[in-house]
């Protein structure tokens, strides 16, 4: 059910380490993360010809608080090597360390799904669905995109 609730919501509700790997640098300089909340950017790398290149923090800026949390290119970057998955940006996502951190909401609609998806364990598919209580709890942890 958490996870059912992570992927709703682009959220990451224990806090813990991810990864975001791109083929190339984008044409706007701007990566968007597309998980939330972002507590750090650990490391930003690219695979060049001569290999791994960790990137010095002055080479990017970071946006931690919107969503979806966003980082950006200031200063020229190394070529990547032209092949998959030549960039990477690893990052620290999360509420908190446990349950405890999650906000309520959250952690009602994980409660509730899995209350759910218990009840109707050997019933109607059509009952397996989203429950609308789920949804409602959900509405405020939305991305809106403008």
């Amino acid at each position: 059910a958490a996870r059912r609730i992570e992927q709703m919501t682009g959220l990451a509700l224990i806090t813990g380490q991810w990864r975001l790997w791109a083929d190339c640098l984008p044409s706007d300089g701007l990566f968007r993360i597309p998980l939330a909340p972002v507590q750090s950017i650990d490391e930003v790398a690219v695979r060049t010809s001569s290999g791994w290149q960790v990137l010095d923090a002055t080479l990017w800026q970071a946006d931690t608080t919107s969503r979806p949390p966003r980082l950006r290119m200031v200063n020229p970057w190394p070529r990547p090597d032209g092949g998959l998955g030549a960039v990477r940006i690893t990052f620290t996502a999360g509420f908190g360390a446990d349950d405890t951190a999650v906000p309520e909401e959250l952690q009602l609609a994980v409660l509730t799904l899995a209350a759910h998806h218990y009840e109707f364990r050997e019933g109607n598919i059509a009952e397996r669905g989203m429950p609308p209580e789920v949804h409602s709890l959900l509405s405020g942890w939305r991305t809106l995109v403008l």
